[in-house]
């Protein structure tokens, strides 16, 4: 009943609807709403939805359901674009702790600013930053699969994972870049901005990453780089 609400919502233009859906259903909701060609906004609103809040799921439900070329298909239909300041060649990034970077760049979620990745590269980290790396990639602009702006940061998805990049160990601009990022959502939180997405489960996964590096040996303060 409540999925035929929904439903009815996006036939009648609510486009918030869409994300609700995505809450609702699932990720499986995504390429059923590219099937039923739902309107070009409501589309756009699903996608960021699970971009923003389902984001641990994605990766395994985009591994079985047609990979990163899926993907790109359902946002070349939910029609993003990039703002037309940004350059023909873009920098991005993408904070890790606990995996290699081989590993690390196949990951869907990089952002324009590196003191952004740093931040989720510390997120959960110990006070030495074990395993905590940064990756600075180089991307043509019409590389980008889809880019999500709010109030606090933008994430974007390359079409295809980058494979040549810089690794980023040193702990020191790791560390100063995360804070100065930490005062500035703390202002924006300060001004009523609330946070979504899945922190929780984020935070469990970080101290099972802890867990696994602790027993195989790794020393505290060491970057994971092979």
């Amino acid at each position: 009943m409540a999925r035929q609400i929904a439903v009815g919502m996006i036939a009648g233009g609510r486009v918030d609807a869409a994300g609700a859906l995505v809450d609702l259903m699932g990720l499986p909701i995504l390429p059923a709403l590219v099937a039923a060609g739902a309107p070009v906004p409501a589309l756009r609103r699903a996608i960021e939805t699970a971009l923003l809040e389902r984001y641990r799921e994605l990766p395994a439900f985009l591994a079985a359901n047609g990979g990163r070329a899926a993907f790109a298909n359902w946002c070349r239909q939910a029609e993003f674009t990039l703002q037309a300041e940004l350059p023909e060649t873009l920098d991005i990034y993408r904070g890790t702790m606990g995996i290699s970077p081989q590993i690390a760049a196949t990951g869907l979620h990089w952002s324009l600013n590196f003191d952004d990745a740093a931040r989720y590269a510390v997120r959960f980290a110990d006070a030495d930053l074990t395993g905590c790396v940064v990756l600075h990639a180089r991307v043509p602009r019409d590389s980008i699969a889809c880019l999500v702006s709010t109030s606090a940061h933008s994430e974007l998805v390359p079409v295809e994972a980058p494979t040549s990049f810089e690794v980023i160990t040193d702990y020191q601009r790791i560390g100063d870049a995360a804070v100065r990022r930490h005062h500035q959502l703390a202002a924006l939180v300060a001004a009523g901005w609330v946070e979504t997405g899945s922190a929780g489960v984020a935070e469990a996964a970080a101290r099972a990453t802890r867990a696994r590096m602790a027993a195989a040996g790794v020393p505290r303060g060491t970057a994971i780089v092979a």
